[in-house]
């Protein structure tokens, strides 16, 4: 039992890792100013655009 909770932990620490980075890759390239929806349809699943990103990069719209 405790060999099991161990390799539980251990998948969810994995998860956790991978999401930070993929988190960063999303901030990286918002920063570099790719559009937020061309990073989303990228990212897909894997990630959940933080909206603070999105919010603070995404170009204000043109007034016509």
């Amino acid at each position: 039992m405790t060999t099991r909770v161990g390799e539980v932990e251990a998948a969810e620490w994995a998860l956790d890792q991978a999401k930070a980075a993929c988190d960063l890759e999303i901030a990286a390239a918002l920063a570099a100013g790719v559009p937020a929806d061309k990073v989303v349809a990228v990212a897909g699943d894997l990630a959940s655009t933080p909206t603070e990103f999105v919010q603070d990069k995404e170009p204000a719209p043109a007034d016509g």
